[in-house]
């Protein structure tokens, strides 16, 4: 079984990821994210030479994230330390991010290159990805925008920013669903913790596979130790660290 949770890497919901993961004893947790992008999380102080586009984009999620009371990439931090708490193992199942940012820029046309750094890219593309470039209002109003049509919003990315789309959504979407389905024929219960945008592309790459999944509305929503929750628990197993490499 597989289970994929919808996050924002902007918002406060490091103890709803947590209780979620702890209520499903899975044996393995996926997290999007590659080694470089886990050690720049656990040591944000640290200097390491990064690209533009990588050190802009890091920049404005602070900014935003602030505004939540929250720390960037504090969800998936938790989702790695729960795994740990409980003897799950854990899987970065994203491509490396940097590779992938610098991808994208050698990809990008003249076009969508002047629309993202001179942040002229405020709504598909600011929304979608956790408000790079827009308040907490905008934020939110994009948001109510992706959860009553994902499939419409990712098709008006795809028509604004079609390089962005290919390569920071497609392609990881492919990446990490692959990654899944490996990881489940190891281990019986897995649990993934993805960007939202991910989880439209990453349901259907995995077909009429069975998944339970839990948006990003609804991981906010939660409410560690009293909201519902529908699935059984079953002991936890204790096993060591893992990693996934296709």
């Amino acid at each position: 079984m597989i289970t994929i949770i919808g996050v924002g890497h902007v918002f406060r919901i490091k103890e709803s990821v947590a209780d979620l993961i702890s209520r499903r004893s899975p044996d393995v947790v996926a997290v999007e994210l590659d080694k470089d992008r886990y050690w720049a999380l656990r040591h944000p102080q640290s200097p390491r030479d990064q690209p533009f586009i990588y050190q802009m984009l890091s920049r404005f999620q602070k900014q935003v994230a602030g505004s939540y009371g929250a720390e960037v990439g504090e969800e998936m931090l938790s989702a790695v330390d729960t795994a740990k708490r409980i003897g799950a193992r854990v899987a970065f199942i994203d491509l490396e991010a940097q590779d992938a940012l610098q991808d994208l820029m050698k990809k990008m046309t003249f076009r969508e290159k002047v629309l993202l750094l001179s942040g002229m890219a405020g709504g598909v593309v600011g929304g979608l990805f956790g408000g790079l470039f827009v308040r907490k209002k905008k934020i939110e109003k994009e948001l109510k925008k992706f959860e009553s049509d994902s499939q419409g919003y990712m098709n008006t990315l795809e028509k604004e920013f079609p390089t962005v789309k290919r390569e920071l959504i497609d392609r990881r979407d492919v990446h990490m669903a692959k990654a899944l389905v490996e990881l489940e024929k190891q281990f019986s219960n897995v649990v993934a913790v993805v960007g939202d945008g991910h989880v439209v592309g990453m349901k259907k790459i995995m077909g009429d596979r069975p998944l339970e999944v839990i948006r990003l509305s609804e991981v906010r929503a939660h409410i560690p130790g009293k909201t519902p929750d529908p699935m059984p628990k079953k002991p936890s197993t204790i096993t060591l660290s893992y990693t996934y490499n296709d």
